[in-house]
């Protein structure tokens, strides 16, 4: 088997040492590493494990001893080659770092968080190191010898800003010890559903089996989902009156199946959608706009038009129809608003006539919500993405066109 190495951009590095680092992938993590990937990888002389992310892959590498990539850190890739391109661009025009552009266009809870911790050492020349260092490193010395271990922000709240350089100085005469430790950030919500186990699908093996039962709820949580099949959790607790106690012991003796699946956050799941603005013949002006837009479109190069008309003269209806004939070609559709105010208007609308296809992206969105519409997008699962300023970072897979609403506003 040919060896790979991967590329890899630190994510929070300084702007003069954001550049390209290689590393060695080992054997098991190479079917899932791709491009876009976010890794976490050994870094420095102290070998921080700190995230990054994949911009290379190739099966050679110019330098000797490479440290290996220590593991993934998402499911599949955060970023597409689009996406990655257009960090790339935020660096060149914005003087911003790689990972700078990563962290604004991938949520914060995509991102694993490193958290660095001090450990003192105990030696017997410690007393003779720590009165060459001075009192401000013995007592700093001291607070992190009372603990079993102390966070560098904990370190930065008792002692501050001198705290960094007063522990990089413990640490290079041996007197403490550093370590990382690499917490999940996500917060993926699941659904559960229960359905009856093979052998109990007919009628005499599922009351054989109840006979056997001393509890009244276990009895009836299994004669709901004979009669109802599979059932998500909350619906099979709400109609028998039991609890994830009776599911759990069931779940032990095998008579039930569990299946998990994704349950996305939707902040407008319980919106009142207005009616459909329908499928109306465009008027002729409509029309004239529409056709315009579409050759556009079709020309297959960029292209930019202002659609203008006072309210009510049907601009909306124009969009609609733009955005159908973009879906027919199985590419996404980006539509910015300028005022998060503006966006449960304009949601309204859009989820009349796209359902689930459609995303929102916007800051007053929970964490939670954020990352489930990313996830979303990146999974193909909407390709219509609405949002104030930040939503130009959906990940769609192909973008074909964005609509910047009310473009006028700065």
């Amino acid at each position: 088997m040919s060896e790979l190495f991967a590329s890899v951009h630190i994510l929070d590095v300084p702007y003069h040492a954001d550049r390209a680092y290689d590393y060695f992938v080992p054997p098991e993590l190479r079917a899932d590493m791709s491009l876009g990937t976010l890794v976490c990888v050994p870094y420095g002389n102290a070998n921080r494990k700190v995230p990054a992310v994949v911009t290379g892959l190739r099966e050679q590498c110019d330098f000797e001893n490479v440290k290996p990539v220590i593991s993934l850190l998402s499911s599949g890739a955060a970023l597409n080659e689009e996406m990655l391109a257009l960090c790339d661009f935020l660096k060149e025009h914005t003087l911003c770092t790689i990972g700078d552009a990563v962290r604004a266009a991938v949520p914060a809870a995509a991102i694993s968080k490193t958290t660095e911790y001090y450990s003192a050492i105990r030696a017997d020349d410690t007393p003779e190191k720590l009165s060459r260092l001075g009192d401000k490193a013995a007592f700093v010395y001291s607070f992190i010898a009372a603990r079993d271990k102390v966070s560098q922000a904990r370190l930065r709240t008792e002692f501050g800003a001198e705290s960094a350089e007063l522990a990089a100085s413990l640490h290079k005469h041996g007197l403490i010890s550093v370590s990382t430790e690499i917490r999940e950030n996500r917060t993926e919500k699941k659904r559960r559903f229960f359905s009856l186990a093979e052998a109990l699908t007919n009628a005499e093996a599922l009351e054989t089996a109840i006979s056997k039962l001393r509890s009244p709820a276990e009895a009836s949580i299994l004669r709901t989902l004979f009669q109802n099949g599979e059932m998500v959790e909350e619906d099979l607790c709400a109609i028998t009156g039991t609890s994830r106690v009776q599911i759990s012991s069931l779940l032990k003796k095998g008579q039930i199946t569990e299946r998990t699946e994704d349950a996305f956050r939707d902040p407008f799941a319980e919106k009142i959608l207005p009616a459909d603005v329908g499928d109306s013949p465009l008027s002729e002006e409509q029309s004239a706009a529409y056709t315009t837009l579409a050759s556009l479109y079709e020309s297959g190069e960029a292209k930019a038009a202002l659609l203008h008309g006072v309210t009510g003269s049907g601009k909306t209806r124009v969009i609609l129809s733009m955005i159908d004939r973009v879906l027919c070609d199985n590419r996404g559709v980006i539509i910015l608003v300028p005022e998060i105010s503006l966006t449960p208007q304009m949601v309204g609308i859009f989820l009349a006539r796209y359902g689930e296809r459609v995303a929102v992206i916007h800051s007053s969105l929970s964490a939670g919500e954020r990352y489930d519409a990313w996830r979303r997008i990146r999974d193909g699962l909407a390709d219509v993405v609405i949002g104030t300023r930040s939503a130009v970072f959906a990940p769609l897979s192909s973008v074909g066109l964005i609509v910047i609403d009310e473009e006028q506003e700065h």
